[in-house]
Formats: C-alpha cells, structure tokens, sequence
C-alpha cells in the first residue's frame, strides 16, 4: 500500500467517525457561518491529534508493519508526512479559534452555535488546557520550519526533536479538555480513546528512550578503511544475537550515547569459522560523508569501539519481484550498496542457472576515482546473467529513462525498477515513466530521509 493512500485512508477514517457524530448523532444548528466554522474547528482538531498519535506510534519503529508498509524507509516517510500532516491541521485548528472574532465583528453573535461541554471532571481544567494547545501549536510551527530548513544541523534537530513526546502529551490534556463530551461516547471518540492510548505508550517508549531496544545488539568495530576519500569502511561484529539479514537491508549504528542512531545499509556479510562449529558474523558498511555526522566519523572512531547495532530492517528485495517482470537496478552514488549485498549473495549463495537477466546501472560522478566501480564490475564479471552499465558523469554519460527501458519497448511489458540513490533523481526517473506511459513498469525505492 503506498503512503499516500495509507494517509489518505487515515484521514478518512477520521473524517468518517467525526461525520457520522457531527453530522447525525449530534448536529449543530445556528447561523451557517457559525456551524462551518464549529464543525471545521472539531474537525480539524480530530484530524490534528489523529495524526500526531500516528506519527507517534510510527516513531516506535513497529517492526511488525515492515511488510504491509514496504519497509522500515517507508514507516519513516509515513512518520515524516504524518508530522507535516498533523502541524498543517493543527494550524488550521488554530486560526479557525481565531476566526470567533472576526466573525463576530461582521454579524456578531446572534445565532450563534452553542459549543457542548468536554467531560464534566475535566471542567476545572478546561481553561489552561486551551492556553497549553496553544503552546503546543506554537511549538510544533517550530519545529516545522526547523525541520525544513535543511542547513540546521541534523544533530541540533535532532536535539529538538526529542521534545515530540512532551508536545504530544500536552496535546492529549489539551484533548481531553475540550473535546466535546457527546463525542466521547461515539464512533469519533472510541477513535480517539484508542489513538490517544497507543499515542501515550508510543510517547512513554520515546522518553525512557525504548525506541527500538529489542532489536539492538552490542557489538564493536573490527576493522576500518578508506577506499576513498570520503568513504568510510567499517567492519563490525554485531554480538551472537544477531538474528541475521537479508542481502540489501539496513542498521542503525550508534557509536556515542550523547549521538543519535543513523541508518546504513549492510553492503555485505562475513563469515568466519572461529571454530571447528562456530562461526562468526561480520557485517559491512560502506559510509559516504555526506553530512556534518558522516564527515567526521573517521576522526571519532577506532578498531575495537562499542557499537550498538538495531536491526535488521528494510524490505528492499529483488526477490519480491514479479516472475515475468525484466529486472532493472539502478544506483546512485552511496546507493549501490544494497546492490553490493545483492551481487555478493547471488555469487555466493545462488545456483547462477535459477537466475534471470538483471540489468544494473550505476551512476556516478567519476569512474575512475569512484571507491566501488572495480567492486562491482569484478563482481558482474563473474555473474554472467548480469549486465553492468556505468554512466559516468564526468563524461557526460548521464542516465535518462532511456537507458533503463528502450523507446521501443511495449506499454505492457512489465519492469521491476529497483532503486537506492537521490531523492531528486528518483522523482524525475518517476516523472519520466509516467510521461511515457509505462503501466506495467513498477519502481521499488529505498528513502533514507531521516527529516
């Protein structure tokens, strides 16, 4: 299911429970201008806390959705979109507050709605909880704006970020407050209740700082290199609880308890027989400097180093292709190491006559300073089913759709597109597809977008 129609579900479940009370079980009467503006206020307060619990219980990592969402990547980008979602209603519940008096002063008071009392033990309470939703709202619109303005450092966001489950509580006696009592006893309300339950949990996991904690495994650094300049290689053991991966899925790597985890895809696998039967796992990150945390990390770390690995997640798999599809690979820069895990596995583990023709293309900037192009050409080299395309920038040799299906190729000829790079790349390889009206076409992304 993608993301967009998970949120658009989201949002009309909510729209639903709330109809179905404002609407039906207790509707509004008064000047039309009064009722839009009650409902609208209601409305927009259901869908703000909705999405502000999702976004909670998406914090928490749920391993268990993985499958039906389409990774752990996509929770995060449901967790993203869930924020923005969430503030953008929560403004709007705002201004619709503000709107009392501008309304009054066009047609003043007469006829106007009669708002219906929140819960009767919550009376006393009412007052300072309008005056905390509106702290709240003040919070979440900076956070917004720190959130999109990319040149703040992820690590001061990050710092930032951390009071998300104080906002949400306070959101909840803010809630509770004022949320009309009648409510709380139909479909709108049994939403909420459940919502605001999962939502408190999910608050509570965040500031015990839980997140994640049954699936982190104490491990340390065994080697590093540089096989260029601005990549970092390190090998780690993950401890004897690793439960194991899948080629192409990622880790959280947390080298400092003050630092928070960041994502890395395990490029490849290890194993050594320590011994006569017992064997060791290695895992293999390949990491690129590409921020203010990855740019320093060499100078941080050293061989024998505690590192806390949580994982494995990610669904990105080949394998869930479709039989009948043609596979195309696409790599971007620092995306080619799922890739890696993929091309490994396939010369170690697979019979090569079970496999069909796979095509990868790997972008880069330069070909002969990139650290990996030897890696996987060595590597296609000895897959004789693979066929390998560099398109190296440097010499003009950009990757258009083109490359990836052939103009001639039929509308119906289905393709598994499989890609880990840019973001921006991989919007305009989307538009392109559509332009040229390829229905059978699927495309697979890895989004490693962590604000």
């Amino acid at each position: 299911m993608s993301i967009r129609n998970i949120l658009l579900s989201f949002t009309g479940l909510i729209v639903l429970t709330w109809a179905w009370d404002a609407l039906i079980l207790h509707p509004v009467s008064g000047e039309i201008i009064w009722v839009v503006r009650q409902h609208a206020l209601y409305l927009s307060g259901l869908l703000a806390f909705g999405f502000m619990s999702f976004m909670m219980f998406l914090a928490t990592r749920p391993v268990w959705l993985e499958k039906s969402v389409g990774g752990m990547d996509k929770i995060f980008a449901l967790h993203k979109w869930g924020g923005i979602l969430a503030i953008v209603f929560a403004l709007a519940h705002w201004l619709l507050k503000l709107g009392s008096g501008p309304i009054q002063s066009l047609i003043g008071k007469v006829g106007k709605s009669v708002k219906p009392p929140p819960l009767a033990w919550m009376l006393e309470y009412k007052s300072i909880a309008k005056d905390m939703g509106e702290w709240a709202i003040y919070a979440l619109l900076i956070m917004l704006a720190i959130t999109l303005y990319k040149r703040i450092p992820y690590r001061q966001w990050r710092l930032l970020h951390k009071i998300m489950p104080v906002i949400y509580l306070v959101l909840v006696f803010h809630t509770l407050g004022l949320m009309p009592a009648v409510y709380w006893a139909g479909p709108s309300g049994w939403v909420t209740l459940v919502l605001l339950v999962i939502g408190t949990a999910s608050a509570v996991i965040a500031l015990t700082q839980r997140i994640g904690a049954t699936h982190q495994h104490a491990g340390h650094i065994l080697e590093m290199s540089q096989p260029a300049d601005n990549v970092l290689e390190l090998v780690c053991d993950p401890g004897p609880q690793w439960p194991g991966h899948t080629p192409g899925q990622f880790a959280f790597l947390r080298f400092d308890t003050h630092e928070g985890a960041h994502p890395f895809t395990i490029s490849g696998t290890r194993q050594i027989q320590t011994s006569e039967h017992e064997t060791q796992t290695q895992l293999v990150f390949e990491i690129k400097a590409l921020g203010d945390y990855t740019k320093g990390l060499r100078q941080r770390l050293q061989i024998g180093q505690a590192v806390r690995i949580e994982g494995p997640y990610g669904q990105l798999d080949y394998r869930h292709g479709r039989e009948d599809a043609q596979q195309i690979w696409v790599a971007a820069g620092i995306g080619i190491t799922p890739f890696l895990a993929w091309l490994e596995s396939l010369a170690t583990n697979h019979s090569l006559q079970e496999n069909k023709p796979i095509t990868l293309h790997y972008s880069v900037r330069n070909a002969q300073t990139d650290p990996f192009v030897k890696l996987v050409q060595s590597l296609c080299d000895s897959l004789p089913f693979v066929t390998l395309n560099i398109h190296d920038a440097s010499q003009q040799q950009r990757l258009t759709i083109q490359d990836l299906i052939a103009p001639e190729a039929a509308l119906n000829d289905p393709h598994d597109i499989w890609f880990c790079g840019p973001n921006q790349f991989a919007q305009k390889l989307r538009q392109d597809l559509r332009a040229r009206g390829l229905r059978q076409t699927q495309f697979h992304q890895e989004m490693f977008e962590m604000r």
